[in-house]
């Protein structure tokens, strides 16, 4: 016997939250751009071909150039009779090798992946290796100068709580109303050569977490005291924090919503399941 029929009933206007891996070397960035490519215009564009009226997208995160998602939340609505495992289906039959619909399911049209997101996991990935790896560069920094992680690790655990992480956010056209926001878990983990960072939070500000990730670096090679990371949030000046990490490291991992299990520190994989 064949497979099981797709699930089809009346077409009409549904709101799905996709799940969506991507490989970010390629893209521009998350958010749909008129003059470059973005992986929200390859999702849009697989979309069209799936919907029989007009669609809408929105991210949870607009990851920058050259950064990747292993669990980006993006809102789809769309005009279909199929249901939520159908569509990713046929949405990942049509969008390029280096974008992947994990999981989707069904919304209703008042959910926002913005606001209504309650906690994001970020990982950075650091190959303080000798020389560079041949393989992974495009998903990894490499600072070949040796690194005091027990250091970082202390420095760390002063990002725990809640704070104003000015110190730490980019100027963007769009500033939040706050800048204020509350980091769960930050974690460094040595595994040889490579130093891979995560960190918790119930949000973060644009280019957060590898301002904090450079600053970090300087503390690493002695640089910096531990203690400057308090001294730093304290002052609230981008100016004396460290430089930005560039974006090949990072990885956004997971969000939450309401009613889904909190988020933990993983085992530095940034392997999609």
């Amino acid at each position: 016997m064949g497979g099981s029929e797709p699930d089809v009933g009346s077409p009409a206007v549904r709101y799905f939250n996709a799940v969506v891996s991507y490989h970010g070397a390629a893209y521009s960035g998350w958010q749909y751009q008129p003059n470059a490519r973005s992986v929200e215009e390859e999702i849009r564009d697989a979309a069209r071909q799936v919907s029989s009226g007009p669609i809408e997208t929105a991210g949870a995160s607009r990851t920058d150039t050259g950064v990747h998602a292993v669990g980006q939340c993006c809102r789809i609505r769309m005009t279909t009779g199929l249901d939520a495992e159908t569509v990713a289906r046929a949405l990942n039959a049509i969008t390029p090798d280096d974008i992947a619909i994990r999981s989707m399911v069904e919304v209703d049209a008042e959910f926002s992946p913005v606001f209504d997101a309650i906690q994001k996991r970020y990982l950075y990935r650091v190959d303080n290796g000798r020389v560079p790896s041949p393989f992974e560069q495009d998903l990894q920094w490499w600072y070949p100068k040796p690194l005091d992680d027990v250091a970082m690790q202390a420095a760390a655990d002063l990002l725990l709580g809640t704070h104003d992480f000015d110190v730490f956010r980019n100027a963007s056209n769009d500033p939040p109303v706050s800048f204020t926001r509350t980091i769960q878990a930050a974690t460094w983990i040595r595994r040889g050569d490579r130093l891979v960072f995560q960190v918790i939070g119930n949000g973060f500000l644009y280019k957060m977490v590898r301002n904090i990730v450079g600053t970090m670096i300087q503390i690493g090679i002695g640089r910096r005291r531990v203690e400057s990371i308090s001294e730093l949030i304290a002052a609230g000046d981008r100016q004396l924090a460290g430089q930005t990490a560039p974006p090949q490291g990072l990885f956004l991992m997971d969000i939450r919503y309401p009613g889904d299990p909190p988020l933990e520190i993983g085992d530095g994989s940034v392997l999609a399941r």
